[in-house]
C-alpha cells in the first residue's frame, strides 16, 4: 500500500486508528505534560544542592538555562524593557509547543499539534492571556487601540470600519494560525 511521505508514519501503531486516536493523542499529551513536570520538579529539587559556579561540561540544566535566557532577551526585543514579566506566559507556551513537535520526531509516538483540539486549545490560552496581560496592563481602556480609526476626529471612511473589521478577526485567529 503506498502512502503519502508525510502520513506514512500517522497510523502504524495497530491500536491507532481513526476511531481511537483521540486515546493516542490524549496518551501523548500526557507525556508531555509529565515531562513538562519533571523538567520543573526536577530543578527545584536540583537547586538545594546547586553550587553557585557552573559546572564545567554541557549539561541539561545549562541547554534550559540557554534557552530561558534566549526567549528573555526575546521577550525584552519584542516586548520592550518590562518583557522579562511575560517569559513565564510565553515560555510556557513555547516550551509546550516545542516538545510536542518533537515528541513527533520519536518512533511510535504522534506529536499532540497534530489533532486540531490542541491548536484550538493553545490559541484561546494564548488569546485569554494576551487580552489578559493587555487588559492588566492597560485597563478597560486597552480595547480602544483596536478602535483608533473609528475615534479619530474627521475620520469616517467606510473602508476603516472594514479594515476595523479584519483586525479584529485576523486578530482572534492569529494564534490558531501559529498552530497550522
Amino acid at each position: 500500500m503506498k502512502h503519502h511521505p508525510f502520513t506514512f508514519f500517522e497510523h502504524y501503531l495497530a491500536f491507532a486508528n481513526h476511531d481511537n486516536l483521540h486515546i493516542v493523542t490524549s496518551a501523548f499529551i500526557i507525556l508531555a505534560l509529565s515531562l513538562i513536570a519533571i523538567l520543573v520538579i526536577y530543578p527545584k529539587w536540583k537547586i538545594i544542592n546547586q553550587n553557585i559556579v557552573p559546572e564545567k561540561k554541557f549539561t541539561i540544566t545549562s541547554v534550559f538555562e540557554l534557552m530561558v535566557e534566549w526567549l528573555g532577551g526575546l521577550c525584552e526585543d519584542v516586548i520592550g524593557p518590562t518583557g522579562r514579566q511575560y517569559l513565564p506566559f510565553c515560555g510556557s507556551i513555547f516550551i509546550f509547543i516545542l516538545f510536542a513537535n518533537l515528541l513527533g520526531l520519536v518512533p511510535g509516538f504522534l506529536p499532540p499539534s497534530e489533532m486540531w483540539v490542541t491548536g484550538t486549545t493553545v490559541a484561546i490560552i494564548s488569546f485569554i492571556g494576551f487580552n489578559y496581560y493587555g487588559i492588566r496592563e492597560h485597563g478597560w481602556g486597552y480595547f480602544g487601540h483596536f478602535l483608533a480609526p473609528l475615534s479619530a476626529k474627521g475620520i469616517q471612511n467606510p473602508i476603516a470600519k472594514v479594515v476595523i473589521f479584519l483586525l479584529l478577526v485576523g486578530f482572534q485567529t492569529f494564534f490558531a494560525a501559529v498552530e497550522i
